[in-house]
């Protein structure tokens, strides 16, 4: 089993992958125009109302991320068996798919795709990159990818 990230506005890309990708959104909501080319919506994954709610109505930081990863560790991954849910995918798929975690933001926006990707990696013990991510120039940081060598606001 192989896991990837990316994000709704890949997918035909995806599709296109040679090899098949089996697609997963972990989101609340799906875009309507896409429905029907996701293969799995598992939204055990995604993030509480209350928490989405609080994250979106706080003011834009660091601070607000934090919270939010810390939230979402506790409140989601904390009460989820990663196990039985991965199982519940290869069930329908397969052991030996390419399984690519969906969502709504681009690799530079803050996403909780990268939070679960974190705790699959730190589950299974593999990498859990992010699809069509230049990683020669661009790294995954504070969940979001940055550019190599650049500071955080906070490190100024």
């Amino acid at each position: 089993m192989k896991f990837f990230t990316s994000y709704y506005a890949n997918l035909n890309k995806i599709k296109e992958l040679p090899g098949e990708y089996i697609t997963v959104s972990i989101s609340g909501d799906i875009p309507q125009d896409i429905k029907d080319s996701v293969d799995i919506w598992d939204r055990r994954f995604s993030p509480t109302w209350d928490l989405f709610k609080e994250y979106k109505n706080s003011p834009e930081g660091q601070q607000r991320e934090d919270r939010y990863v810390q939230r979402f560790k506790d409140e989601v991954l904390l009460n989820r068996d990663i196990n039985s849910i991965v199982k519940s995918w290869s069930d329908n798929f397969g052991l030996n798919q390419k399984y690519v975690l969906l969502c709504y933001e681009t690799p530079s926006d803050f996403c909780h795709r990268h939070i679960v990707a974190e705790a699959i990696s730190d589950k299974y013990g593999i990498q859990v990159p992010e699809l069509f991510l230049d990683y020669d120039n661009y790294e995954i940081q504070k969940y979001k990818a940055k550019l190599k060598g650049t500071l955080d606001d906070s490190e100024w």
